[in-house]
C-alpha cells in the first residue's frame, strides 16, 4: 500500500530513478516509458493538451517530444502512468 499525503513525497524521492511499477487492486502505476507514448497521446483530450502547455491540436510527434522532455527534466523526473488493471489501458498519469 502506498503511503498517504505527506509521506507520498518521501516515498517518491525514495524510488526516484528506478523503472518500476506499483500494483494495486484497481490500478497499476508504471514509470513513463517511450512505449506508452502513443497510448498517452490517444488519451489526451484537447483540454488536457492545453492544460499541459501543448497546442490543443498537437500531433503524436509533438506529444512524444513533450514527453521526452518531461522524462529528462530534473523537475519532472517522476511521472507514473496509471493503468486500469481490468482493461490494462492507460487511464491517466501522476507526477511531480
Amino acid at each position: 500500500m502506498l503511503p498517504c499525503n505527506k509521506n507520498l513525497a518521501s516515498f517518491i524521492n525514495l524510488i526516484e530513478g528506478f523503472s518500476m511499477q506499483i500494483v494495486g487492486k484497481i490500478i497499476t502505476l508504471k514509470t513513463l516509458q517511450e512505449s506508452y507514448f502513443q497510448e498517452y497521446y490517444k488519451m489526451f483530450s484537447p483540454t488536457v493538451r492545453q492544460a499541459l502547455g501543448l497546442n490543443a491540436e498537437s500531433n503524436l510527434e509533438e506529444t512524444s517530444n513533450f514527453l521526452k522532455t518531461i522524462m529528462t527534466d530534473p523537475q519532472h523526473k517522476m511521472l507514473y502512468c496509471i493503468f486500469d488493471n481490468g482493461t490494462k489501458k492507460l487511464i491517466g498519469s501522476i507526477g511531480r
